[in-house]
């Protein structure tokens, strides 16, 4: 077998609808007033469980400092997908505020545990979803009718929005010399990042053709060196203006086996060929966020989320810059990830419970929630572009202004777009490990081979889940 290059995005674990819940207790508003109360909370440990808490802190210290009667138990929970699902489906939680994932929204909301909030979002002086950035609230919104995400009622609020960039080893890039010659001279050769800089400090943009060039150079400059990492099939897929299913027809169906789709595979896989992505063998023993800070891996498409951690690194200067994408649509060059908050519809405190839920997507919550790096503010205000500069001011990356660009332009990653199936998307990343076997492999697929029969199996999934799904 060659080189495995997964196009699975860490860390999202995958949910089939659930059917039902079994029996509930009534929930209740519960007291409205100053009365001591307690709310439970519960969160992941995605990005590790200090980390985690210290994000859900932000928050919740934010809140206890405006309404002095609400305190928290805040759970960090380990295989959190799995945990809470088991028990949804038992009908039981003490929880009153869950984690919702944008990736399990449909398959959880269809369990009835979620409160309907599209009253009390309607009706709130701190809230204008009209402010936010569009692909963000309408993650966490479920058209009953024709069960896609997007629109219809509120069963959550966004608690952040984590765009991707591409991070890079500045004082690396510096120190590795080009293929091209310093204007006047005829022996000193200019470093790959002076070759590059207009499009490493870019705020939007950053052409496909253009960084490829750039990562074959990092290679052919230090073959023991990594180019990049965490490079995205979706981001590619669409900003080269192809996508994968089309949910304006109910059921769905497949738009994969295009011209558009089936150039961006081969360009994966061409980079995957030329060893400019850690290879299988490597990403078995050592993740790419690892790499990067080990300084044995170049670039890094990352997650807002880690900030915190690179701030850590002492050996390096680094910096970030727009993911790349093609000319067809360059700024819609990945998918962003995010989380919201719901309320447990069998809790006693349903009115705190939304209040703290309704504070942290207010722009007060906001920009609490920014503090230690872990996201950026989803309102597309001064107010609030003007408070993540203010805190990423002095520290690593300096770039701010490529998150905020990103947050406005991605979307929600393919997990988020249907609510009756996300078992489409697994199907077609294990079909994709196909197209990475050596040619003599008899299981071995060419991109097109790959596509035809993700095509075939994606029409008939969506038509099954979509019948058996019940909401």
């Amino acid at each position: 077998m060659k080189r495995w290059a997964s196009l699975l995005f860490a860390g999202l674990m995958l949910l089939a609808p659930l059917s039902g819940c079994g029996s509930r207790s009534e929930g209740s508003e519960g007291t409205t007033d100053d009365t001591p109360v307690t709310l439970r909370i519960a969160n992941w440990s995605s990005a590790g469980e200090a980390l985690e808490r210290a994000g859900t802190e932000c928050f919740t210290d934010a809140f206890t400092n405006k309404y002095p009667n609400v305190s928290f138990k805040i759970d960090i929970l380990p295989d959190y997908q799995n945990q809470f699902q088991n028990n949804m489906a038992i009908g039981s939680t003490n929880y009153d505020v869950f984690l919702v994932p944008d990736c399990n929204f449909g398959a959880w909301a269809s369990t009835g545990v979620m409160l309907d909030l599209t009253d009390r979002v309607q009706s709130s002086d701190v809230i204008n979803i009209e402010d936010m950035y569009e692909n963000v609230a309408e993650r966490y919104m479920l058209n009953e009718e024709n069960l896609t995400i997007g629109s219809g009622k509120i069963y959550a609020l966004p608690k952040d929005v984590g765009p991707y960039v591409m991070a890079y080893n500045k004082d690396l890039l510096m120190d590795l010399d080009s293929d091209t010659l310093k204007s006047g001279s005829t022996s000193e050769y200019m470093s790959i990042y002076e070759k590059y800089e207009e499009h490493l400090t870019a705020t939007d943009v950053f052409d496909m053709d253009v960084a490829i060039e750039m990562f074959r150079e990092i290679k052919k400059a230090d073959p023991t060196m990594y180019s990049v990492g965490n490079m995205q099939i979706e981001g590619m897929v669409w900003s080269n203006g192809g996508d994968f299913v089309d949910d304006s027809q109910t059921p769905a169906v497949s738009t994969v086996n295009t011209p558009e789709v089936i150039e961006a595979y081969k360009t994966y896989v061409q980079m995957d060929d030329e060893g400019l992505m850690p290879d299988g063998a490597t990403l078995t023993t050592v993740d790419a966020n690892t790499l990067f800070r080990q300084g044995t891996l170049a670039c890094i498409v990352m997650h807002r989320v880690m900030v915190t951690p690179f701030r850590q690194i002492e050996d390096f200067e680094w910096d970030v810059c727009p993911v790349p994408g093609f000319s067809a649509a360059p700024t819609l060059n990945s998918s962003s990830g995010s989380a919201g908050w719901a309320v447990h519809v069998n809790s006693q405190n349903r009115y705190w419970a939304y209040k703290f839920v309704e504070f942290c997507a207010s722009l007060e919550g906001q920009i609490a929630g920014t503090e230690i790096g872990f996201c950026v503010p989803m309102y597309d205000t001064k107010d609030a572009t003007d408070a993540l500069y203010e805190l990423d001011g002095g520290k690593m990356p300096s770039n701010t202004e490529c998150f905020i660009n990103a947050a406005k332009n991605q979307r929600k990653n393919r997990l988020s777009t249907l609510a009756y199936s996300t078992r489409w998307v697994t199907t077609m990343d294990t079909l994709s490990g196909y197209i990475f076997l050596n040619p003599t492999d008899k299981d071995h697929m060419t991109v097109e081979e790959f596509l035809q029969e993700s095509d075939r199996q994606i029409n008939s999934i969506l038509q099954i889940d979509y019948n058996e799904a019940t909401y």
